[in-house]
């Protein structure tokens, strides 16, 4: 496995083996840190990874989960609340399920195991981890017993709050509301899971979630924000916060297949134009527009890129980063496909 990151608190052990890469020409992105092997698990065949404010995950194909970095909180998962794990440590109180998803939060993570069992551990301040009123934060994987019976398809992760997606398309939120993140129509917070009813009919296929806003792909290719809306992270033209999911106006009409938020903005894939939208926070320029200032409503990427972009919904954004994937073309295709990415 192999990470990209300034490492100045010694999060990752790492092994320096690549050479630095060319600095950019866009003045909006420094120059890039090399890529650097993880070597605690360079023999591990790693299949998922999520990165929280300052801690890492990384499940294995056998279903095992190691978690390395800041771990006050207890978001490790270890069992101790030690500040720093520079190494990846497997988690051991997980070794007898074989889990699917890890998601992590700023300092919460939760996890799915193949056979339905959800689990959350670390900061529970805002009713994050799901496990009741009064319940406190927690060193080790809990399970999260009122969601069992329900077969689950997702689990997700914002700063403070989480969400479960069923199979069925029902939708499930818990912990930090005080924007509206939870979609609920008020701000207070939840410790333990509750139907987000307003999206009951949407047929909701997918969820991501940012600081403090959640986004929801419909099976129709809908895309419905709500939540802190600050820096225009909802995409509805404004900067007012939504307590409902609302739809964005913008891209209707445009069948959706992917999202992904960071920190303060969010993204949007249309397969039929090979287009990418993006608005929020511009800080930094992780919009790709071109230009610095925070964005109200969606507007597509600017790249140098040639061919059509492609992905999986499983792509996210970072706090002040996005990555952006492309597909490989040959031949005509790659002629036919010139100047499709904006």
């Amino acid at each position: 496995m192999w990470i990209v990151h300034s490492n100045t608190k010694s999060l990752a052990k790492v092994c320096h083996t690549l050479p630095s890469l060319p600095t950019p020409p866009s003045p909006f992105v420094p120059p890039p840190y090399p890529l650097e092997l993880v070597v605690a698990l360079d023999t591990q065949k790693i299949g998922v990874v999520s990165c929280g404010q300052a801690h890492s995950m990384a499940l294995n194909e056998q279903g095992q989960v190691f978690a390395w970095g800041a771990g006050g909180g207890g978001q490790l998962g270890l069992g101790t609340a030690e500040e720093t794990v520079p190494i990846p440590r497997l988690i051991k109180k997980l070794c007898e399920h074989r889990i699917s998803q890890i998601m992590c939060g700023n300092k919460h993570c939760i996890a799915l195991s193949k056979d339905g069992q959800l689990f959350t551990w670390g900061q529970n301040l805002s009713g994050q981890l799901g496990l009741g009123k009064g319940e406190p934060s927690t060193l080790s994987p809990q399970p999260l017993k009122s969601l069992s019976g329900i077969p689950l398809a997702q689990i997700t992760a914002g700063g403070d709050h989480s969400f479960a997606l069923s199979l069925s398309g029902a939708v499930f939120g818990w912990g930090k509301n005080s924007a509206g993140q939870l979609g609920l129509n008020d701000k207070q917070d939840r410790s333990v899971p509750c139907h987000i009813k307003f999206l009951r009919s949407q047929k909701v296929v997918y969820i991501s979630c940012g600081d403090e806003h959640t986004a929801a792909l419909t099976k129709d290719g809908g895309l419905f924000t709500f939540g802190d809306g600050s820096r225009g992270q909802l995409g509805h033209d404004s900067t007012n916060n939504e307590p409902l999911p609302r739809q964005v106006q913008e891209l209707m009409g445009s069948e959706v297949s992917q999202i992904a938020c960071g920190r303060h903005h969010t993204l949007a894939f249309v397969p039929s134009s090979g287009l990418v939208y993006a608005f929020g926070c511009n800080t930094n320029g992780q919009l790709g527009t071109g230009t610095r200032g925070d964005i109200k409503s969606p507007l597509p990427v600017k790249s140098s890129l040639t061919g059509r972009l492609t992905g999986s919904p499983r792509h996210m954004s970072g706090n002040w980063m996005t990555p952006v994937g492309k597909k490989r073309m040959q031949g005509n295709e790659a002629r036919q496909n010139q100047g499709a990415v904006a």
